[in-house]
């Protein structure tokens, strides 16, 4: 009776040890569009314009090139924020280490644009001001959002 008790103790710990490694694996393993799906769902965005970044001309604009992405997408609100910036989640996944820091520096320039551009807006300072540029594994994300502590939150648990 002792053994059957210790056996059974043995087996349910090796059980739930298994399936808590399998659900860290899944994480490793999303794709850049799960992840952008779930971001512009917690940023509030309720209908979206998603452009593909391994698309040439899309690709180009950001200074990338769509040699450099295994996958990525910009993700704007068809319904603007009441604020005149408007909100955008830029996520690419680098297709190596090599690539990972032109597509950084790319991401970089054009977060400067951007500030550039509104630098004169004291409206909508804090949103660029609080925006997120960050990289993890072979990800990088730029999101520029009044949801920003909520966002970065959300993409550092899919790693």
């Amino acid at each position: 009776m002792k053994y059957k008790k210790l056996f059974t103790i043995i087996l349910t710990s090796i059980i739930f040890t298994g399936c808590s490694l399998k659900s860290d694996d899944n994480k490793e393993s999303a794709s850049a569009g799960e992840i952008i799906n779930k971001l512009s769902s917690v940023a509030g965005f309720d209908e979206t314009v998603t452009e593909n970044v391994k698309e040439i001309e899309t690709a180009s604009q950001l200074g990338i090139s769509p040699e450099d992405i295994e996958e990525g997408f910009i993700c704007t609100p068809t319904k603007p924020p009441q604020s005149e910036i408007p909100d955008k989640i830029i996520l690419i996944k680098a297709k190596d280490e090599a690539t990972l820091e032109n597509i950084e520096k790319a991401l970089q320039s054009e977060m400067s644009g951007i500030n550039s551009a509104w630098k004169e807006d004291t409206v909508n300072k804090e949103k660029i001001e609080n925006h997120i540029l960050k990289t993890k594994n072979n990800f990088v994300l730029l999101a520029i959002t009044e949801e920003y502590d909520m966002l970065e939150k959300t993409f550092d648990n899919f790693f």
